[in-house]
This record gives structure tokens, C-alpha cells and sequence, in this order.
């Protein structure tokens, strides 16, 4: 029957489709929540840093701001291109010298979000990475 096995390879094709379709959902879920998840960190550092001298913490701040704004700008492209403005914020907030028992706890608390949101962009990064499908 000639015509089965062209209804075979529709639903096959189908069935392909459906799959690609649920993976990049999936991907684009993943990378969102990451993304998510880096910029409410950073919102919270944007607070934080107050303790700290209003030198310091301006220049985190406006940091912060560019990584934010960086990575609304270039996430749609490439995640990548945002890697100087993250890098920049990393080297700030790691040069920070806590000279108080509180300043020390929030310097702690925010070492650790740059090293998850560094994390974070690393997991966008190998959930984009892999080549997608033509039907993706």
C-alpha cells in the first residue's frame, strides 16, 4: 500500500516536530529562570551594599545597573556580549575590603551571589550552546 508509507513518514515528521517543539520550550523555560534568578540577585546586592562606604557601594551600583541593562540588551543576541559588565562587577565587589563585623557579613552574601550568578550565566550558556534543528 503505497499510501501507508507516505502517513507513516507524516507522523513520524510529526512526532519530530512535537519533540524539537517541547525542547526548545524547555530550553527557553531554563534559560529564563536562570536569568530570572541572576538579576533578582543582583537587585539584592544593589541593597546590600549600602553598608559599605558611599564610594564603594556607588560604583557597585552603577555596575549593577550596566550588568542589568547589558544583559536586556544583549540576552536576545547572545548572553555572551554581557560577559564584560559581569566580569567588571565580579572584579568590584571581590576588591571590596569589609572593615566592620556587618560590612564582612554582606561581603560574604555577596561574593557568594556573584559566584551564582557567574554559575547562572554558565548553565545559559550550555543550555544555548548545543546546535539547535533547522525546526528550532
Amino acid at each position: 500500500m503505497p499510501g501507508s508509507t507516505g502517513s507513516f513518514e507524516n507522523v513520524i515528521r510529526s512526532l519530530r516536530s512535537a519533540s524539537t517543539i517541547a525542547r526548545t520550550r524547555g530550553r527557553l523555560a531554563l534559560v529564563e529562570d536562570l536569568l530570572g534568578q541572576g538579576s533578582a540577585s543582583l537587585l539584592s546586592v544593589h541593597r546590600l551594599v549600602q553598608v559599605f562606604p558611599e564610594e564603594d557601594h556607588s560604583i557597585i551600583r552603577d555596575l549593577i545597573d550596566c550588568q542589568l541593562t547589558d544583559q536586556i540588551d544583549c540576552r536576545v543576541v547572545d548572553n555572551y556580549l554581557s560577559a564584560h559588565s559581569h566580569q567588571a562587577l565580579g572584579s568590584a565587589v571581590y576588591a571590596l575590603e569589609p572593615r566592620t563585623r556587618r560590612e564582612d557579613a554582606v561581603y560574604e552574601q555577596v561574593v557568594r551571589v556573584c559566584i551564582d550568578t557567574g554559575s547562572n550565566r554558565a548553565l545559559v550558556e550550555t543550555t544555548t550552546g548545543p546546535a539547535l534543528s533547522p525546526i528550532e
